[in-house]
């Protein structure tokens, strides 16, 4: 059976072989708000560029918020951010390799979403929540939105590490600067060396 073809939503942008970007229905803001699967591999640090700060709304070795799916994670609301999972520019931190998180297997009674139409459902989220925000009708926090492409040609890597992602997107939009982080942060300890291959080059890596 053939598969079903992915349509791609206004306003979405491929950076690099990983990365689906969806620009903020507000425009110009700093924040972006990452929706992956992810895991902290043992000794691969890198050090916070420039600019930057990271938010995680998790804490180190830790689970993520994905308990009712991607589409609910773009809520119009900031994440909480526990006390000191905040890192800012210069400080060395472990990298995590993240992975897809946006997909058909998501799907599910509470957001029922055609195959092949998550990202179509994704920019509606986000259009829906900008529309709430219009004067009169509350204010919600409108971030750029990157997710992870499953990449499956020889060659490129299935995962990205953090410290890319940033690296890429920055270099899409320097106006980019704070990364919310909203994956698992738990250590991946069965065959991390395989994963630490799948999410394929590093940025910003810390000197040993």
């Amino acid at each position: 059976m053939p598969k079903t073809k992915v349509a791609l939503a206004q306003g979405q942008v491929a950076i690099g072989d990983n990365l689906y970007l969806f620009t903020s229905p507000a425009g110009a803001t700093a924040d972006c708000l990452i929706i992956a699967h992810g895991g902290t591999v043992p000794g691969y640090k890198f050090k916070v560029p420039n600019g930057v700060t990271i938010y995680y709304t998790t804490a180190f070795d830790s689970k993520g918020v994905y308990e009712h799916g991607p589409y609910a994670v773009y809520s119009g609301v900031r994440p909480v951010v526990p006390p000191g999972q905040q890192a800012q520019a210069g400080a060395v931190v472990t990298d995590l390799a993240q992975g897809k998180a946006v997909g058909d297997h998501w799907r599910n009674s509470d957001h029922a979403v055609k195959e092949g139409e998550h990202y179509l459902a994704l920019r509606s989220q986000m259009d829906w929540k900008q529309l709430k925000a219009k004067p009169g009708l509350g204010t919600n926090w409108l971030p750029h939105l990157v997710t992870i492409r499953n990449r499956k040609r020889p060659g490129v890597s299935r995962l990205i590490w953090l410290s890319r992602l940033i690296q890429e997107v920055q270099g899409y939009n320097a106006g980019i600067t704070d990364f919310y982080v909203t994956s698992c942060r738990a250590v991946l300890d069965n065959h991390p060396e395989l994963i630490a291959k799948a999410a394929g080059s590093q940025a910003y890596k810390a000197e040993e």
